[in-house]
């Protein structure tokens, strides 16, 4: 049984992490992994698990389908991107009421977050090779795109040609869309290791990792991995406390030192001083977008039209980028504020429950570097949060 969780969900989130690549139209891999999952959960096991959490989801999906109908006549409102978004957000829904009947013990818990862990090596892999493979002119199938250039950024395999420094994604449309994934899926390989006194990644393991990672020159999945590392430290014996800080103190510096003027330094040094424009979009421009929102109608734009919702609002013209980058701001801006208070619920309720608070430190992490709410992907993590470190539940719907 263990060996063929592992398979499945190995499976599973290999294709959730291909959600920008298309088969038809607006379909992606992932949509079809997705529903895939579901039905065969189904078909194995007759039956769903309602709790309190995935019900609150259900009742943010109605809120959020009731207000996005009552703004169908503003004049942004598409109806392509409500129906495509909202079938996306439903087979979602039906995701996380399987997700748990794979999760029923503690060793279905551990298949599961190993699997986790084959497919962030998996996919560090692939990102050191195209990473050989493109210096060695070897990659012709690889995507460059230059400094600034983003008109191909819907391709797939792309790499960006920064001015200083080359950028690697993998498999993924964008670095720091790589980044994001591996956030989630550390944070909870992570949060496992501690709640069960356990170590999955071991050092060889944790420097494909990094490495791979680093290439993708993204602060913000960067830093974020550093965060959960220094979580999982605080959790250790002072010694090893004392290891990390010793570690930490010697080898940031020696980076530094070893190329003063960096690119990624002056990113940094950008970031503190407020001067890096990709930081600055994320932290002050979403919620500044979620106020101009808001301020218009306190019910959002509606699902599948934040885009058009902030363009058309957006009367200034002040932002270049009209995304909100933030996913918390997404889900207000989307669904207003009866909907993104529904949605917050659950990762309120992660704050104040001890083993849920690095599932909500890692969500967040996710959420300030994406705005990518309304894809399944993002829907498994978020049901892994909460169903990895829950006791088995007892609320179960079977299927005739």
């Amino acid at each position: 049984m263990g060996k063929n969780i592992r398979i499945v969900f190995f499976l599973l989130l290999v294709s959730l992490s291909m959600y920008t690549v298309r088969i038809a139209g607006p379909i992606s891999v992932a949509d079809c992994g997705g529903l895939l999952f579901v039905i065969y959960s189904l078909l194995k096991f007759k039956k769903v698990v309602l709790s309190d959490f995935n019900m609150t989801f259900f009742l943010w999906v109605f809120v959020s389908f009731i207000s996005s109908m009552s703004l169908m006549f503003e004049d942004y409102f598409t109806l392509t991107g409500f129906f495509g978004t909202s079938v996306r957000i439903l087979v979602s829904v039906l995701l996380i009421l399987c997700i748990p009947l794979w999760l029923k013990t503690k060793s279905q818990k551990l298949s599961v977050t190993l699997s986790l862990l084959a497919v962030v090596i998996f996919h560090s892999l692939i990102q050191l090779a195209f990473f050989v493979l493109y210096y060695l002119n070897k990659a012709p199938f690889l995507n460059l795109i230059p400094h600034g250039d983003q008109s191909n950024r819907q391709h797939w395999l792309n790499v960006y040609d920064y001015t200083f420094y080359t950028r690697f994604g993998g498999i993924f449309e964008e670095p720091s869309w790589y980044s994001w994934f591996m956030v989630a899926c550390l944070g909870l390989i992570i949060s496992f290791e501690i709640q069960n006194k356990v170590t999955l990644i071991n050092k060889k393991k944790w420097l494909i990792i990094l490495s791979a990672l680093f290439l993708t020159y993204s602060i913000a999945g960067i830093t974020s991995v550093c965060i959960l590392i220094g979580y999982k430290a605080l959790h250790k014996s002072s010694a090893a406390k004392l290891k990390v800080l010793l570690i930490s103190s010697i080898t940031i510096p020696s980076v530094i030192l070893m190329n003063p003027d960096s690119a990624l330094l002056s990113r940094v040094t950008g970031i503190l001083t407020g001067n890096d424009g990709s930081s600055n979009t994320r932290i002050f421009d979403s919620f500044n977008k979620l106020i101009l929102v808001i301020s218009n109608n306190t019910s959002g734009t509606g699902v599948g039209n934040s885009l058009e919702g902030v363009i058309y609002y957006d009367f200034a013209n002040t932002f270049s980028i009209p995304s909100t980058q933030n996913g918390f701001v997404e889900a207000f801006v989307s669904t207003g504020l009866i909907g993104g208070a529904i949605f917050m619920i659950p990762f309120i309720y992660f704050t104040m429950v001890k083993k849920y608070r690095l599932s909500f430190i890692t969500m967040a992490l996710v959420f300030f570097t994406t705005n990518a709410l309304f894809i399944i992907v993002m829907w498994f993590f978020i049901s892994l949060s909460y169903y990895l470190f829950k006791n088995p539940e007892k609320q179960i719907v079977t299927i005739n």
